[in-house]
């Protein structure tokens, strides 16, 4: 685990995903959302599936952090396009947006930069394969996402969905209601 507030550049490696990362890569997923406040409860077969077909699909943004050879983040983006169900609720000129999937980080690892360099860099990788601008969705209940994008970034709120999720609460699975924001901007370098 990394005891001080930050990690030096030179311990750190951000590569694109490799196939064989993926079972450590679900089992961190798996991790990261099963915490407070997101809950949320996963079939992992489902997820390696997923991850795997995103692994393969054209202008994915699929990266790993590692430190001392463990991976402590993620971070997976792509067209907007391969999430009808977001594309139809945005305006127009953003169909050609990339989509910001997930961003998750190893809790030991969180408020050290982390999330922060896999931004950067996915940032510019997206600059660099055409991407102007962007498209995330995230929980209204998640201020600190929201927050991230809109005080860093740019985004404004472009829309809004209500989903349906499964959670563990108290060792209790729940169906609850959930009010998504989606929100845009322009990738930055």
């Amino acid at each position: 685990m990394v005891s001080s507030s930050s990690f030096e550049e030179s311990d750190v490696l951000i590569r694109k995903i490799h196939s064989i990362d993926l079972t450590k890569v679900v089992d961190l997923y798996c991790r990261c959302f099963s915490e407070p406040p997101w809950h949320e409860q996963f079939n992992t077969e489902e997820v390696l599936a997923e991850f795997q077909g995103m692994i393969s699909r054209h202008n994915t943004i699929f990266l790993v952090t590692l430190i001392d050879g463990r991976i402590v983040g993620v971070i997976l983006s792509f067209p907007l396009e391969y999430r009808p169900d977001i594309s139809v609720l945005v305006p127009a000129n953003l169909q050609d947006a990339l989509y910001l999937s997930e961003l998750f980080v190893d809790a030991g690892y969180r408020n050290k930069g982390v999330a922060r360099k896999l931004i950067e860099i996915r940032n510019k990788i997206a600059l660099q394969m055409g991407f102007v601008s962007a498209v995330v969705r995230t929980s209204i209940d998640q201020p600190i996402i929201r927050n991230i994008y809109s005080q860093y970034f740019g985004f404004k709120v472009v829309a809004e969905q209500d989903v349906v999720s499964h959670k563990v609460i108290d060792g209790q699975v729940r169906k609850l209601s959930d009010r998504r924001v989606i929100m845009a901007g322009n990738i930055t370098k």
